[in-house]
């Protein structure tokens, strides 16, 4: 379900081969800041850090040079999106098949040629969050010792959950 002169199967791949980049950019970031945390907490005997502090969701520290841990998935979701406008202007160019669509008899035709490659490409990668976030915070919650966790972990995601996404944090939200 792609535009005339287009490869589905490279459009699928290249989106694959995107989404398992930010999959193990997320993983790696992740383990990177819980490895830290924990090392922190250990050598300091403090509290472990707030899970929302370590995937990026709140931190004095956060900008555009230290993006969250999901935030390959926003330039996915983003990427996909300008994919769209590409598949339909490949119905302009060479013969104008656009004509041709424009006269078929089911209307949507055009629109599921357009729409389904990154529309899935954008599903998986929210799909991706879905399994992700209660996974890094599983392994949180698994590894942290019991005594350097800090209350109120869940009720400090939500709060911030906006910047999951975002490469900027805001301080003036922040826990102490």
């Amino acid at each position: 379900m792609v535009p005339p002169g287009t490869s589905g199967e490279l459009q699928g791949l290249l989106c694959l081969l995107v989404m398992i980049c930010a999959f193990l950019y997320s993983v790696w970031k992740y383990a990177a800041a819980l490895t830290h945390g924990l090392e922190t907490a250990a050598r300091s005997l403090h509290r472990m850090t707030d899970f929302a502090d370590l995937i990026g969701a709140q931190s004095d520290s956060a900008s555009f040079w230290t993006p969250p841990v999901f935030f390959p998935l926003t330039l996915v979701v983003l990427a996909a999106l300008l994919l769209i406008p590409c598949n339909y202007y490949a119905f302009w160019r060479g013969a104008k098949s656009i004509y041709l669509m424009r006269r078929l008899p089911d209307r949507w035709e055009l629109a599921r040629r357009c729409l389904a490659i990154p529309l899935l490409t954008v599903a998986c990668a929210l799909l991706l969050v879905v399994i992700l976030l209660p996974a890094f915070y599983g392994i949180y919650l698994h590894l942290t010792p019991e005594d350097a966790l800090r209350p109120g972990q869940l009720d400090k995601l939500w709060d911030n959950f906006a910047n999951l996404f975002l490469p900027f944090a805001r301080p003036e939200r922040m826990y102490y």
